[in-house]
């Protein structure tokens, strides 16, 4: 009887052997793992990029208001030094120790300045944050 049993294990004809069940069960799950992480490193790769376009955006957003902020700091410190000139005029002749004065400490408040220059409208320099030139 065992011999019957062992031949119709042998002889059953389409029936999937045990290893070849097993083989085919392996080689499915290796291509699921395979597609799997192609699709991972796509989609990765995608959000990287996405991330990094948002974090560049932010940057050049930063960059755009520090510019911003700053260039309307120097204007109104320059503005403040015209209205000083406005309301005494003799700063610009003979008063230019206070004139530079005023330009010293507008430099301390606007720390994006180096220095600030004042010339005539004929190009004659009146005075500096700085020493004469």
């Amino acid at each position: 009887m065992n011999v019957d049993v062992l031949r119709t294990r042998r002889t059953a004809k389409g029936a999937i052997q045990p290893h070849s069940a097993v083989a085919l069960f392996t080689l499915f799950v290796v291509i699921a793992c395979f597609i799997t992480m192609i699709f991972v490193i796509e989609h990765g790769e995608q959000r990287a990029i996405h991330e990094q376009e948002a974090r560049t955006q932010l940057l050049a957003h930063t960059i755009e208001s520090t510019v911003i902020r700053s260039v309307e700091d120097i204007l109104s410190q320059l503005r403040s030094v015209e209205s000083a000139v406005q309301i005494n005029p003799s700063l610009l002749t003979t008063n230019t120790d206070k004139l530079q004065s005023l330009l010293k400490n507008q430099l301390y408040y606007t720390p994006v300045l180096r220095g600030i220059t004042l010339y005539s409208t004929h190009g004659r320099w009146i005075t500096s944050s700085h020493e004469q030139p």
